[in-house]
């Protein structure tokens, strides 16, 4: 017999001692089956990311929700905040004048974007820095990174400031609160200092009128001359000799 045919009986005793093994059903673990499909076992910040989002989404959706697109509001817009004719709105908004002329009497509704577009210039930093005055500065935005840290967003802080491109000079807000707070002072300062100087005006004048007077009426020469014999009656008692009585004869007497 080959050996091909022993193995049955070699191993046919193992065989038929072994008992049938249950078949386990794998169900997945708690934490993963609580998520989302698609979703990662293990959260990466997702949901933490997306949470923020959401916030920073609510804070710039919720006042645009709220614009009141009408055709007084546009018409308010444009003439008295923009400073622009009809003409020239039709040209920015890529529109017939005649489209902005019905808007503005109710024919036909203002179409949102246009208004919105019309918002957002005059909300734009271009809008607010185009005073010559203002021709130079601009904002900034960089990411502070905390020192000793690898670059994650979790470390790092968003920041801007005012930055002058001609001086190089940059403000964060901070600075431009700590600068109003000192211009406060500096002017109450300003307004005691002027309140000094006019009481001391005041006095000096007051002086100069006294002065002048006790000048017309004689007064300084009558002084003079009592002065003067004053001197003369202290000249005569410090020639006079001083005889200090013993204190027993003080005392009797």
């Amino acid at each position: 017999m080959s050996e091909s045919k022993k193995l049955p009986l070699l191993f046919g005793a193992a065989w038929e001692n072994e008992k049938p093994r249950k078949r386990e059903i794998k169900f997945p673990r708690v934490e993963f089956a609580r998520k989302a499909p698609g979703q990662r076992v293990r959260d990466h910040g997702a949901r933490r990311r997306e949470a923020e989002w959401k916030a920073y989404q609510a804070s710039w959706q919720t006042p645009i929700n709220e614009l009141k697109c009408d055709a007084g509001a546009f018409y308010t817009l444009r003439r008295h905040v923009l400073n622009l004719n009809r003409l020239q709105t039709a040209r920015l908004l890529r529109v017939a004048v005649n489209s902005v002329l019905n808007w503005e009497h109710g024919t036909h509704p203002v179409p949102f974007p246009a208004f919105l577009a019309l918002h957002m210039i005059a909300q734009s930093l271009q809008y607010h820095f185009a005073d010559t005055a203002w021709r130079d500065w601009e904002l900034r935005c960089h990411w502070d990174e905390v020192p000793g840290r690898r670059k994650v967003s979790g470390n790092a802080q968003y920041s801007t400031y005012l930055y002058n491109r001609r001086t190089g000079y940059s403000h964060t807000p901070e600075q431009l609160n700590q600068f109003w707070i000192v211009s406060q002072m500096a002017e109450a300062f300003k307004s005691t200092n002027r309140e000094l100087c006019e009481r001391i005006e005041n006095l000096t004048s007051e002086n100069q009128e006294l002065r002048d007077l006790l000048l017309q009426a004689g007064v300084t020469d009558a002084l003079h001359a009592m002065k003067q014999q004053l001197d003369a009656l202290v000249a005569k008692a410090n020639t006079a000799r001083i005889v200090e009585m013993p204190r027993k004869l003080a005392a009797t007497g």
